[in-house]
């Protein structure tokens, strides 16, 4: 019969996956205490990224619980309050965050809470170097770089370097998101620096570009 020919056939012909098999088999026997080495060291890896990744999750929910007691502590000061009589906690609370949960994403974002802090309470020194150091940090975030940026150029201008503030605030003027409040405080700066037509170049532009924007009748004052 043609099915049972075919079937014999069949039968007759190698079976490629037992032989594959029996080689894979073969080499494990005369590579037994190599393949044991290897399966330690992956059993030892696993072990390690499942230990790591646990523990991380931990510092993660330990350090955000610690921020948001700091944020917490911020947002609650009265503004009409004395500074100095309302801030400490927060800044001390803060410095524990980037202290004591630094694998936490937490306390990066806690280096510019508490360099918000230190402009606040007029330690403008402080505040330049936390937000620089911010800076490193979110490098390739353009946003919070670019709101870095406006936040610096305040620190700058509080302190009188008004080259340093205006600097800043042109490396922002060709950003979407922050460009009507970069001319707006250019302007400004350059007229606080003497530098009329430059301070009408800005307000310029910012009247061609920001038509609905609640300044536009003091720009335009301005440019008169």
């Amino acid at each position: 019969m043609a099915g049972s020919k075919e079937t014999k056939e069949i039968l007759k012909k190698p079976d490629e996956f037992m032989n594959i098999s029996a080689s894979v088999l073969q080499w494990a026997r005369e590579h037994g205490r190599l393949l044991k080495y290897v399966g330690v060291v992956i059993a030892l890896a696993a072990v390690v990224f499942l230990v790591a990744h646990t523990y991380l999750g931990y510092a993660d929910r330990k350090g955000q619980d610690a921020y948001n007691k700091a944020y917490n502590a911020m947002t609650e000061t009265n503004p009409s309050e004395k500074t100095k009589e309302t801030t400490p906690d927060a800044v001390t609370l803060f410095e524990e965050v980037m202290k004591d949960h630094s694998l936490s994403g937490a306390s990066e974002l806690a280096v510019a809470q508490l360099a918000y802090l230190k402009y606040r309470e007029k330690n403008y020194d402080e505040a330049i170097s936390l937000y620089h150091n911010f800076l490193d940090k979110m490098a390739g975030a353009t946003r919070y770089v670019n709101l870095t940026k406006l936040a610096l150029s305040a620190c700058y201008e509080a302190k009188g370097d008004l080259k340093s503030a205006i600097d800043l605030l042109q490396s922002l003027r060709d950003y979407p998101l922050l460009k009507d409040a970069a001319l707006w405080n250019l302007a400004r700066l350059y007229r606080l620096s003497n530098e009329t037509e430059k301070e009408k170049e800005a307000l310029k532009q910012f009247t061609e570009e920001f038509a609905d924007s609640p300044f536009l009748p003091l720009a335009k004052a301005r440019l008169l």
